[in-house]
C-alpha cells in the first residue's frame, strides 16, 4: 500500500472514530436501566437482551470446545481468572456473532463506529467486521477471581484497539458480586446484555464472591493506528482519568493512579506520571514504608556518586509521606547542593 493509501486509510478511521467517541459520549442519555447513570465521559454504549439464554449457552459451548481452558493469575497485574481463546476472527466461526451486533446498532454506529467498509447487513459486511477484531476471548471467573483497574490500550502501543465488546453469559443468579466497573460507572448486566466501551477507558471486574460468571470479549481494533491520532479518542480517555483522579469514591483507590502514571509516562509526561504514581503511593495503607524504601534508594544513589537520581527518591518519599521531617531535611539539603554546584560550573 503506498503512503497516500495508508494515509487515506487513517483519515478515514479517524473520521470513523470520531463520529465513535461523540456516540459514545451521548449515548449514555438513552443508555438502558442495565448501568447507574455515569458521567458523559465516561462512553458506555449498551445493547440489553442481544442474546438469548439459548444463544448464551451456545457461545460458552463453543468457546470452551475451541481450546484448553488457561489460568490467568498475574499477581502485578492483579488479575484472577481462566481464560478459554477463541479461534482466529476470520476463521467465521463467530460470524453469527458479529452479525447479531451489526443488526442490533443504530444505524449510525452501524455504518461508522467500527471504520470498516460501509454496507448493509449481511455476509460482505460481517467479513468486514471480522478484519477488525484482534481476538475472542471467553473470560471465566469463579469464586475469589477478579480483575482489577486497567486499560487494554495506551498512546503510542501501535495496538489500534479502539473498543472493548462484552457481552454477559451468565443469568445474575448464576454467581455473586463480578460488576463491570467502567471509570465511574458500574455495570449490571444480566444474561445476554452487550456492553461497548473505548479499551482506552480504565476499567475493572468486581471480585467473585460465589459461583460462576461467563463473559464473551470481543477486541475491535481501528484499520490504522494512526486513526487515534486523528480523533478525540485519547481525549476521551484522558478526561476520564482526570475524573476518577477526584472522584468520590476513587480518589483514594492506588491502583487507579498507578494506570493513571502509566498512561501519562505513555505519553511520553514523565513529570506528571511521578506525581500520579506518588498520589498512588501516598494513598495507599502502604505510605510509609514505600517513602521509607525511596529515602533508603536515595541515600544509596547519593553515596554512590548519583546526586541527581538521589534528589529525585528523597522528592517522592516526601511527596508520599510528608509527615517525617528527615524527607524534607534530606531533599532540601541535596538541592540545595546542587545548586551551589550549578552556579560555580558557570
Amino acid at each position: 500500500m503506498s503512503r497516500a493509501s495508508r494515509r487515506a486509510v487513517a483519515l478515514y478511521a479517524a473520521r470513523a472514530l470520531r463520529i465513535a467517541v461523540a456516540t459514545f459520549a451521548v449515548a449514555l442519555a438513552s443508555a438502558p436501566s442495565a448501568a447507574t447513570a455515569p458521567a458523559q465521559t465516561d462512553g458506555l454504549l449498551l445493547l440489553p437482551s442481544a442474546f438469548s439464554r439459548a444463544e448464551c449457552g451456545r457461545i460458552i459451548a463453543q468457546l470452551t470446545r475451541d481450546a484448553q481452558p488457561e489460568r490467568d493469575v498475574r499477581v502485578h497485574a492483579s488479575v484472577s481468572r481462566t481464560n478459554h481463546w477463541g479461534r482466529a476472527p476470520a476463521s467465521g466461526e463467530y460470524d453469527w456473532i458479529f452479525a447479531r451486533l451489526l443488526a442490533l446498532l443504530p444505524e449510525p454506529q452501524r455504518r461508522e463506529l467500527w471504520g470498516f467498509e460501509l454496507g448493509t447487513p449481511g455476509a460482505r459486511l460481517v467479513r468486514a467486521f471480522a478484519e477488525r477484531v484482534d481476538f475472542v476471548l471467553l473470560h471465566e471467573f469463579g469464586p475469589g477471581d477478579f480483575f482489577d483497574w486497567h486499560v487494554d490500550t495506551k498512546p503510542n502501543d501501535r495496538t489500534a484497539r479502539t473498543v472493548n465488546v462484552n457481552v454477559m453469559l451468565s443469568p445474575p443468579s448464576d454467581f455473586s458480586g463480578g460488576e463491570l466497573r467502567v471509570g465511574t460507572a458500574t455495570v449490571r448486566a444480566t444474561q445476554g446484555d452487550v456492553t461497548c466501551y473505548p479499551a482506552a477507558l480504565p476499567h475493572r471486574v468486581e471480585d467473585i464472591g460465589s459461583g460462576g460468571r461467563f463473559t464473551l470479549v470481543i477486541a475491535v481494533r481501528a484499520p490504522a493506528d494512526e486513526a487515534r491520532q486523528h480523533s478525540g479518542y485519547w481525549r476521551l480517555a484522558h478526561a476520564n482519568h482526570e475524573t476518577l483522579r477526584t472522584a468520590a469514591g476513587f480518589a483514594a483507590t492506588p491502583k487507579l493512579h498507578l494506570v493513571r502514571a502509566e498512561w501519562l509516562a505513555a505519553q511520553g509526561d514523565e513529570a506528571a506520571a511521578d506525581d500520579a504514581y506518588a498520589d498512588g503511593y501516598a494513598c495507599s495503607a502502604e505510605a510509609p514504608a514505600y517513602a521509607r524504601r525511596f529515602s533508603e534508594d536515595g541515600a544509596r544513589l547519593l553515596a554512590g556518586g548519583d546526586a541527581r537520581a538521589a534528589l529525585q527518591h528523597f522528592t517522592m518519599a516526601v511527596r508520599v509521606d510528608p509527615t517525617v521531617a528527615a524527607y524534607g531535611t534530606a531533599r532540601d539539603q541535596l538541592a540545595a547542593r546542587l545548586s551551589v554546584e550549578r552556579s560555580s560550573a558557570h
